[in-house]
């Protein structure tokens, strides 16, 4: 009595095992798993017979067969021949990667298979399913919404039939004024005014929308007005916001537009119009003051942009953009390695006269 399929150590990948093996010619043939039968079979004129098993449980299997002939003699068990099935999809998981709403683009997701060996096929944003290996790092990614699926092939060639997904936004504007709203909302900005100086959010002033900022400061003494918000310190962002200067101050004083501020508060960078001085536009950095090439005539608006790296002293990048046109540029600034995490609109010196209206304020990060 013998079992010879399937081969003693193999492995099935459909579920459906076919035992058969030799007996005496005409016996009846049951064949065993463990100790529970799970078939019967007739042995013919030459002693051969067959079973097929269908539904066969992914596991290790012992399969063994005992003849009985027509006078009711019955054989010992045969020698046992053992199969793994393994007929199950694998199942994807995926580990670890961005969701909900982050402030980067770029991505990395870690992935993982409940089957040994598998292999993996990624898509983003529906594209089509590439091999891919864990993890998957993507760059450069848009602004929006964006997807990504995984699923594995494992080594007997199943095919996970429902990938694991994941879904995310990007959003780079880290902060934005806010002035909608009808004022300075708090705790995003911290409003500082003193004797006759002012710092209101009010209606039909804005470039766009419904509302604007308005900050004023005269010569009187004491006067003064600006308001300041502080976002998470980066090494690498960008400022802008739409200005209109409705008035400067005397010769020899400016308005500043934008003044950026170290986590110690000191000022790293002022962008600003010189008063009387032909609508130049100047920016303060390392030390020293620079003339851009930029202008920005009284009651005009101008929407002002400052990027800056802070990679340290001389190597750090400051770039000043008026109506998208690049007004300054440097690889040589002196911003420290701390980052900056405050923003400011108006002057936090007193006693200098002006009047400035900002809007569309955002902070942005690289993508």
């Amino acid at each position: 009595m013998h079992v010879v399929s399937p081969a003693d150590g193999g492995t099935n990948s459909t579920g459906t095992v076919a035992v058969s093996g030799t007996a005496e010619p005409a016996s009846a043939v049951a064949v065993f798993d463990g100790a529970g039968q799970k078939g019967t079979a007739a042995a013919d004129a030459d002693g051969s017979w067959s079973v097929t098993l269908t539904g066969v449980a992914d596991g290790a299997h012992s399969y063994t067969a005992r003849a009985t002939d027509a006078a009711g003699n019955t054989s010992s068990a045969s020698a046992a021949a053992t199969v793994t099935v393994d007929a199950a999809a694998p199942d994807t998981s995926i580990v670890s990667g961005p969701s909900g709403t982050v402030a980067s683009g770029s991505a990395s997701f870690a992935f993982s298979s409940d089957k040994p060996g598998s292999t993996f096929r990624c898509s983003l944003d529906g594209a089509a399913f590439a091999v891919c290996t864990s993890p998957r790092a993507y760059s450069g990614l848009a602004e929006g919404g964006h997807s990504f699926a995984v699923y594995a092939i494992d080594p007997l060639g199943h095919v996970d039939p429902t990938p694991a997904s994941r879904t995310w936004t990007i959003d780079l504007t880290i902060f934005s004024d806010g002035f909608e709203s009808g004022s300075f909302r708090s705790p995003e900005w911290v409003v500082k005014t003193a004797a006759d100086g002012t710092a209101t959010v009010q209606p039909g002033v804005g470039k766009s929308g419904s509302y604007g900022a308005r900050l004023s400061e005269t010569a009187t003494t004491g006067s003064l007005a600006y308001v300041r918000t502080t976002v998470a310190a980066r090494s690498d962002l960008t400022v802008a916001a739409d200005v209109d200067v409705v008035a400067e101050g005397a010769t020899g004083g400016n308005v500043p537009l934008l003044r950026l501020f170290d986590p110690s508060g000191n000022r790293l960078v002022s962008l600003y119009r010189q008063n009387l001085a032909q609508d130049k536009l100047y920016v303060q950095h390392s030390g020293t003051s620079v003339l851009t090439s930029g202008r920005l005539p009284v009651n005009t608006w101008a929407q002002v942009k400052v990027h800056a790296i802070t990679a340290g002293t001389g190597i750090s990048t400051l770039e000043v953009l008026v109506n998208g046109t690049t007004v300054y540029q440097t690889t040589t600034a002196s911003l420290g390695t701390a980052g900056i995490p405050t923003i400011q609109i108006g002057n936090e010196t007193a006693k200098q006269a002006f009047t400035l209206i900002a809007d569309n304020l955002v902070v942005t990060v690289p993508g």
